[in-house]
């Protein structure tokens, strides 16, 4: 169990809401991070949130880290691909708003390697299937 003093701050993908979120907090009571009462210290960010964040503490896009700049985070995991745009609005601290909606999509790389697979499967039947009749 944490510490009565700290936090937990989970990522979550892009569009989950409370539902989601509570199913989550409810994981993290259950693996005893925190007690039934300490639920309150679970917070939640966005994944893609979370990949700005971290871009900006790196200290690698602060060329692209000024007030009134748009920028738009793709996050192409194993199962979705998560797009969304932000309005940076400050800079010390960092503060973004949501300007284009996130969109999430089921194409993340797990079905990129599952074409593969099928394409893969065809080219190789049609080859034995020539090299048997030719």
């Amino acid at each position: 169990m944490l510490s009565p003093g700290m936090y937990v701050v989970l990522t979550t993908p892009n569009g989950w809401e409370g539902r989601q979120q509570n199913s989550m907090r409810l994981a993290a009571i259950a693996a005893g991070l925190v007690s039934v009462d300490g639920g309150r210290r679970v917070s939640f960010v966005t994944e893609s949130e979370a990949a700005v964040l971290y871009a900006a503490s790196t200290g690698n896009i602060d060329e692209w880290l000024q007030v009134d700049t748009d920028i738009i985070v793709c996050d192409c995991g194993g199962g979705t691909i998560d797009i969304t745009g932000y309005t940076i609005m400050e800079t010390k601290p960092l503060r973004l708003k949501e300007s284009i909606a996130s969109s999430c999509y089921l194409n993340g790389g797990m079905f990129v390697g599952k074409a593969l697979e099928q394409f893969l499967q065809r080219f190789f039947f049609r080859y034995v299937l020539w090299l048997l009749l030719y």
